[in-house]
């Protein structure tokens, strides 16, 4: 899996990852992606921030690239304004939630800077 190491806030952040069928029929998977995020205002564990459904012949592998906007990286503060929080993020990409018995990638990336994005 690859990201980008450091984006500016505000900034959309692009994910790279290679999904497997690693079954013996074709099928579709759908790929998930959780994004876990620097401590703010009641920041949830974990989030899913995007997904994207790809079919697969068995054995096939293929090369799935899904985009984060600033809005699925933002959180909302205490005043009810959606803010991009500087800090480490990790996002998780695979077929369901990082923790569970779903197969899981992990990366990191590092905002820098603060944004509040408008209504």
């Amino acid at each position: 899996m690859k990201t980008q190491h450091q984006v500016e806030a505000g900034q959309p952040v692009q994910i790279e990852a290679e999904v497997k069928n690693t079954g013996s029929g074709a099928g579709d998977e759908v790929v998930e992606v959780y994004l876990t995020q620097p401590r703010g205002y009641q920041t949830p564990i974990q989030e899913l921030a995007g997904f994207t459904r790809v079919h697969l012949d068995a054995g096939a592998t293929t090369h799935v690239g899904l985009i984060l906007d600033p809005r699925a990286i933002a959180q909302v503060d205490e005043k009810g304004n959606r803010v991009i929080l500087p800090g480490e993020y990790t996002v998780s990409v695979g077929g369901g939630q990082p923790g569970t018995s779903a197969s899981t990638q992990t990366a990191t990336f590092t905002i820098t800077g603060k944004k509040e994005l408008p209504k």
